[in-house]
């Protein structure tokens, strides 16, 4: 079993690696990793790498003994792009049928995400209770369908030709075998742009 690594939340609640989210100075941020000492040591400062909730950046802050962190719980719910219009991106609850409209800027990743999203891309909200949506994600996987083949390239590793094609209108470009014609759907994972095969993946029900 993983080892987990804990430190000492407020009211000696436990703040777990990667599970937990907390208020750190108005900031909402998860633990990445501690970086030194332990956080299980209770006579040393611990310093601990976070990634920022809402802007994606990763940060290393101090903590003495003494601190006090407001562990949070965020609830995450799958939710359908819609479109995106004057920086405000719509998105459409499957359960419920309603409408959420949330700041463009809180899609985890930054602009680079933003110009992954396709009409019905399932996202992933996180939200906090009586506070509301507070960030939104892209899916690991999705499917696109290519656009255009112009841009040859160098023979792969393996000695499978590749080339560089054109998706969503051209925002996105990705290595993909030689085999692969324009009109054909592709799996790529996300955020990264990387090829993963042929296919279109089902819609969430």
């Amino acid at each position: 079993m993983k080892k987990e690594h804990q430190t000492t939340g407020r009211g000696g609640a436990l703040v777990r690696v990667g599970s937990l989210s907390f208020f750190l100075l108005h900031r909402l941020s998860s633990i990445l990793s501690p970086l030194s000492p332990s956080p299980l040591s209770h006579s040393s400062p611990t310093q601990l790498e976070l990634h920022h909730a809402i802007t994606g950046a990763k940060i290393t802050e101090r903590f003495k003994t003494s601190d006090s962190l407001e562990v949070i719980h965020l609830r995450h719910t799958q939710h359908q792009f819609l479109y995106l219009e004057d920086n405000r991106i719509h998105l459409l609850d499957p359960e419920t049928y309603e409408q959420v409209e949330m700041d463009a800027s809180t899609i985890s990743g930054g602009e680079a995400s933003l110009a992954l999203l396709q009409d019905g891309m399932p996202v992933t909200v996180q939200s906090l209770e009586g506070v509301g949506p507070l960030a939104f994600s892209l899916p690991d996987q999705f499917s696109y369908q290519v656009e255009a083949d112009d841009f040859k390239g160098k023979q792969g590793a393996k000695g499978v030709g590749q080339k560089t094609v054109e998706l969503a209108g051209g925002r996105l470009r990705v290595r993909v075998p030689e085999f692969i014609k324009v009109g054909e759907w592709i799996i790529v994972e996300l955020p990264e742009g990387k090829y993963v095969g042929r296919g279109k993946l089902d819609a969430p029900a």
